[in-house]
């Protein structure tokens, strides 16, 4: 039989994950900006296609915002990562995936970049999403 605190802890492991890809964020008070940001959450809202930025990311900032803060960006940046290194885990990895991928993340999260791109208004952090999720098409069974 398992614990209560056990019980307590797989239930918010998915917050306590998202708050360990964001920490950067947190410790700072407020997501992480530069320079560009103000040019995608201005795109966003008024519509204009910037000359040298996609518009895709603004709309993203825009819809997942809600028009209120920009944590709930950071939120489905964080959930999205998450997301994306357990499709990975589950495809190259047997055995406990949703586990591995935890551990994979809270790895990751203090020893690389990952949370401090996944605590950024930009949209750095979807061109590794992207190339880790071609990976995982490409090596489906379907596609064989």
């Amino acid at each position: 039989m398992r614990s209560k605190a056990g019980k307590y802890v797989i239930e918010f492991s998915p917050l306590i994950l998202i708050c360990i890809l964001i920490w950067p964020a947190i410790y700072n008070g407020y997501p992480l900006v530069y320079s560009d940001t103000g040019t995608y959450i201005s795109s966003g809202f008024s519509g204009v296609v910037p000359v040298d930025r996609p518009i895709i990311y603004g709309w993203f900032v825009r819809y997942m915002s809600l028009s209120h803060s920009l944590w709930f960006v950071l939120l489905a940046q964080a959930v999205t990562v998450f997301f994306e290194i357990y499709m990975v885990a589950r495809r190259f990895i047997s055995g406990n995936t949703v586990f591995i991928a935890m551990l994979i993340t809270c790895i990751l999260s203090f020893t690389t970049g990952l949370s401090n791109y996944t605590s950024q208004i930009m949209p750095d952090i979807f061109s590794a999403l992207s190339i880790m999720g071609f990976a995982v098409i490409l090596t489906a069974e379907r596609m064989r």
